[in-house]
């Protein structure tokens, strides 16, 4: 919506029943959680947030503008007279805090049933919650995830805390998100602080773990591969 007038007025009214409340009915992503148009094509609660951030919330002001706009919904780039009704802020800033913490790294391992490993990393744990939360500083993870072999292999070392924290961290790249096919031969500095060393000669080999279905799970803070194999830090 470039220039208030009437037709900006009907535009937003099309989209919203009444103002106020209906612009919550209509475009909260709780109620829109599987309402036809506005959810894509995901299913689970956790796919859907991930589906609205990449749609919704990862894209500039001028495409979500546009007559291409993967977004259905023209009210989200209303911003009113002068600023004076700027719903694009309300929604810009719903998908920098509520929609972006339903749809990360942490979401995703709880979505997939890992809520053992998920409560190893609360703050009088590992307190590691809050750095995987975080969008690395604009970067985002890559994150190997080898979670259902990693909950076997925890018991056996649950009680230090000092191998979970570095074998945890051993499976993240601080340097960014990188998709498959932006792996390349050679060692990459972990979160832990030790490298690993990718392998891309014959699929994607990650130290001896292979890379496998699924991998490149995109999430609103990163990507995340599976593994066959957990990842285990050389000793000193």
């Amino acid at each position: 919506m470039k220039n208030a007038s009437i037709a900006t007025f009907l535009a937003v009214a099309a989209c919203s029943a009444s103002t106020g409340s209906a612009y919550e009915r209509e475009l909260s992503d709780e109620r829109r959680l599987g309402m036809g148009k506005y959810s894509g094509d995901a299913s689970g609660k956790f796919a859907k947030y991930v589906d609205i951030y990449n749609r919704c919330c990862d894209q500039t002001f001028e495409t979500l503008d546009s007559d291409d706009s993967p977004c259905k919904c023209p009210v989200r780039t209303f911003k009113g007279w002068g600023g004076w009704w700027d719903i694009y802020s309300k929604w810009e800033d719903k998908c920098e805090t509520k929609i972006k913490d339903k749809s990360d790294i942490i979401s995703l391992a709880q979505a997939n049933g890992f809520t053992e490993l998920v409560n190893l990393l609360v703050p009088d744990r590992l307190d590691l919650v809050e750095t995987l939360k975080s969008d690395n500083d604009g970067k985002g993870w890559t994150v190997f995830s080898a979670f259902a072999a990693l909950l076997e292999a925890i018991p056996d070392v649950l009680e230090n805390r000092e191998l979970v924290d570095a074998v945890l961290k051993y499976h993240v790249i601080e340097e960014s998100a990188l998709k498959s096919d932006d792996l390349s031969n050679g060692q990459v500095a972990t979160l832990n602080g030790k490298s690993i060393m990718i392998d891309t000669t014959d699929g994607v080999k990650i130290n001896a773990a292979n890379v496998i279905v699924p991998f490149d799970v995109e999430v609103s803070n990163g990507v995340v591969h599976a593994i066959d194999k957990v990842l285990i830090p050389p000793s000193e």
